[in-house]
């Protein structure tokens, strides 16, 4: 009966209900815009400004003293 439902018309249309189903899709849709929002502030700004950061081996021109 399950499987007929989910992959019945009926079954994909199906609209939210209840408030917990709203609430559910409020908090997700939250978490995805605060991830969004957190991805792009440490891409843009990721305050690593310490001098022995291992990015500033990798961006260094000298070659490396084995």
């Amino acid at each position: 009966m399950t499987v007929q439902f989910a992959t019945s018309a009926m079954g994909r249309m199906e609209a939210p209900h209840g408030p917990f189903d709203y609430a559910v899709a409020v908090a997700a849709g939250v978490i995805v815009v605060l991830s969004i929002i957190l991805c792009l502030r440490y891409f843009l700004r990721p305050g690593e400004e310490a001098p022995d950061h291992i990015k500033r081996r990798v961006l260094r021109d000298d070659p490396p003293i084995l």
